[in-house]
């Protein structure tokens, strides 16, 4: 029989250690606000066919909440045009001597006419929101057991006081 321990983290057989503290709230909430700049990102393209850095920035910064531009660092919101670049939603071209523009793609503009990151950002918000409740809905419901616990307690010392006051009125103790 085997009798070496087994460790409580797999990652250590390959001398690997995580550095990684983002909580669930942290991942939660950085879903929303990715799928909402992109978006909000996206929808800079319904009204030009190529925009600057700047006009994109300002449609970025104007289509979502106002907290999530002073609670988000600006670059988150940089972070994800790269993101959009790299994965082709966007595309910047150079332009001797300005800054570049960015066109929308061919894959930016299906995902524009499907909706599909208004969707993304719908669902994420609501899924942060669920995840919010379900840790509110944890405390309530283990302060209700607390609760339950006292009153069990409670009802079981008012059963035996009126057994002890019963058993005194007949003068069996």
């Amino acid at each position: 029989m085997n009798d070496s321990k087994k460790s409580a983290n797999p990652w250590e057989a390959y001398n690997f250690k995580t550095e990684n503290n983002r909580t669930s709230d942290v991942t939660a909430a950085g879903f929303y606000v990715e799928h909402l700049y992109m978006w909000a990102a996206l929808e800079a393209f319904l009204q030009h066919d190529k925009v600057t850095l700047k006009t994109l920035n300002y449609a970025m910064a104007n289509n979502v909440p106002e907290h999530i531009n002073w609670e988000v660092p600006v670059t988150v919101s940089q972070n994800v045009i790269q993101k959009m670049i790299k994965i082709g939603y966007i595309k910047a071209v150079d332009v001797p001597g300005e800054l570049p523009e960015i066109l929308l793609t061919e894959i930016g503009l299906k995902a524009l006419q499907n909706q599909t990151f208004q969707s993304l950002s719908t669902t994420s918000f609501f899924s942060y929101q669920t995840h919010l409740l379900n840790g509110e809905m944890h405390i309530l419901s283990r302060n209700s057991y607390r609760t339950s616990v006292g009153v069990g307690i409670v009802a079981v010392l008012s059963l035996l006081a009126s057994i002890a006051a019963t058993l005194k009125a007949f003068g069996i103790i």
